[in-house]
């Protein structure tokens, strides 16, 4: 088989549509890779750098215990209680006890690097001590607060930044402690002043996560309390670092991505807050060069696949569109080689094949179905003539009774005529209601004159109802019924009624007798099928079913029964809506 022109330019065309699409794919799916990645690079960073960062802020509390148990222990210390007890109130006298308090103290300070000073306040002491150990006035803590911070308790930590210090070196905290005699009296009190570089350098620095990264500690109401430049402490931590927010992980420092990771607070509620610069956890531009070349690679290889496929699957559909264009498709002879493919083609080959198959078979039986319409017709219009010629024949003979003068034979001929006449002349599922009473009153009048006008029937129906559309024959088997069933062969002084009257837009049917009943719990048996009806119990449920086939549930109220001393009272409602037009002849 040739080449087709036209295959090499869907294949084209194909690859470049395919191609433009695999390009969109696979630059999205790098896309989302891309910050799927970083996405999780910045929560798994957000994760770890705060259980580190709040882990730094544990060793803070871990140092103030530490710091809290000297001060205790040096505040109880006998040697120190006989020097303050002993301490003098002469300013000149004073300097031998501050210096012996100042050596006692000393091995304390060289003991515990984060301890940049240490002092006691006592209220003989005027002045305020500026070095590193010394001894001070207590009104230089009153005046801080410090003492109303300490109130009743034996010691606390405070923090330093907030107010002017002694000496010119930073403190993060001090621990303040009461001295107390053997007998509770006050001595004084004794802080130990932990130094904001050590702090940082002992719980903080070894923490910090990259080099890049900025790392310090802020109290509750975001204030530096270290740092690793000592010049930002006391500053708002909002002033120096504007991006900074607490709701936010990542923010934009000097042009630069950081993620902003914070702690969870320790017991003096300090935290530690950490800007860890994106590019030194999450290397997008190598991971952006590594899927630009997966994404090329992976572009050539669905390329060559897609020009192979193409290639594959346009020629065969190339064939197969100009088969359909042909001039006669349906008596086109496909390939062989492409009917016995296994693959998708060939099960399109073979579905076309199908297709023209039945569409064939279907000619055929139109045509047949052409052929066997004509024989209807021409049925039809023989049952046309067969009626036509029976109520000829009843008339004939009905002429012939008048003229033997036997007037009884030709009125039930004339009742029967008209009764055939609208069984066998409508061919409609619905009547007007006049019909269904006349049809239903014949009926009657060929009982009433065959067991010799022995009984009493009477059917009556509001006017203004007499056009409307009702299902057909559903009268007739009522009244049968009665008959039937309710006299059987004594039917001599039975009374028979039907009742039509309207009540809004529903029509409401009353057929009644004098005859032997019916219970209710029978009725419904026979209605619901799980009582096997007698012969005569067919004409109920026929009756039933077709009611409610043709008008709907909704529309039907179903067959009921109104109690009675004697006979039946069977009542059912129809509703007379639009939707029950008749649908053609009315009988």
């Amino acid at each position: 088989m040739k080449r087709r022109p036209g295959s090499r330019r869907i294949a084209s065309s194909m690859m470049i549509s395919f191609g433009s699409i695999i390009v969109a794919i696979v630059f999205l799916i790098s896309l989302v890779f891309f910050l799927n990645a970083q996405g999780s690079a910045v929560s798994t960073t957000l994760e770890s750098n705060e259980k580190v960062l709040t882990g730094a802020m544990e060793r803070v509390d871990d140092l103030h215990n530490i710091i809290t148990q000297i001060s205790f222990y040096v505040a109880s210390d006998p040697g120190l209680h006989r020097l303050l007890r002993e301490y003098p109130s002469d300013p000149a006298e004073q300097i031998g006890y501050q210096n012996q308090i100042c050596s006692f103290l000393t091995q304390f300070w060289l003991n515990r690097p984060e301890v940049v000073g240490i002092c006691v306040y006592l209220d003989k002491v005027q002045s305020v001590s500026t070095s590193s150990i010394g001894v001070s006035s207590t009104k230089f803590a009153r005046d801080r607060g410090w003492l109303d911070i300490l109130g009743n308790r034996r010691g606390v930590i405070i923090n330093g930044h907030g107010a002017p210090l002694r000496s010119s070196s930073p403190i993060a905290s001090l621990s303040l402690v009461t001295i107390l005699d053997h007998d509770e009296s006050l001595l004084g009190y004794i802080s130990f002043e932990i130094s904001n570089r050590n702090l940082y350098i002992q719980c903080l620095s070894a923490n910090q996560a990259t080099p890049g990264s900025v790392l310090f500690a802020v109290d509750e109401n975001w204030k530096i309390i270290s740092h690793v430049d000592p010049s930002m402490v006391n500053l708002d931590a909002r002033a120096v670092y504007p991006f900074f927010s607490p709701n936010k992980l990542l923010v934009n420092m000097n042009g630069e991505k950081m993620i902003q990771v914070i702690g969870e607070p320790n017991r003096v509620k300090w935290r530690a807050v950490e800007f860890i610069p994106l590019r030194e956890v999450f290397n997008g531009w190598a991971l952006a060069a590594s899927l630009a070349f997966i994404s090329v690679c992976g572009l050539c290889l669905a390329l060559m696949l897609l020009y192979l496929m193409s290639v594959r699957i346009t020629r065969p559909i190339v064939v197969l569109s100009s088969i359909m264009k042909e001039k006669n498709p349906l008596q086109a002879v496909l390939p062989g080689p492409y009917l016995t493919l296994t693959d998708e083609i060939g099960q399109l080959y073979r579905s076309y094949d199908d297709m023209i198959q039945k569409q064939n078979q279907l000619i055929d039986e139109l045509e047949k179905l052409k052929e066997d319409e004509k024989e209807a017709e021409l049925n039809a219009l023989r049952s046309q003539m067969n009626p036509h010629f029976m109520y000829n024949t009843l008339d004939y003979i009905s002429w012939m009774a008048q003229d033997s003068n036997m007037p009884e034979i030709s009125r039930m001929l004339t009742l029967l005529s008209k009764f055939l006449r609208i069984c066998l002349t409508s061919s409609t599922m619905k009547c007007a209601l006049k019909t269904e009473v006349e049809h239903t009153k014949a009926y009657l009048d060929i009982f009433y004159a065959r067991y010799g006008y022995s009984f009493h029937r009477s059917i009556s129906a509001d006017e203004d109802i007499m056009e409307y559309p009702v299902p057909q024959f559903i009268l007739q088997p009522l009244v049968e019924n009665s008959i039937i069933h309710g006299f059987g062969k004594d039917i001599r002084d039975a009374v028979i009624d039907v009742q039509i009257h309207r009540d809004g837009t529903w029509m409401l049917f009353d057929v009644t007798d004098n005859g032997k009943g019916m219970s209710e719990a029978r009725l419904r048996g026979i209605l619901e099928g799980t009582e096997e009806p007698s012969m005569n119990g067919y004409g109920l449920k026929n009756v039933d079913d077709r009611i409610r086939s043709i008008c709907g549930p909704a529309r039907y109220s179903g067959l009921s029964l109104y109690p009675r001393a004697k006979g039946t009272c069977i009542h059912f409602e129809i509703q007379a809506l639009s939707e029950l037009d008749q649908d053609g002849d009315n009988g």
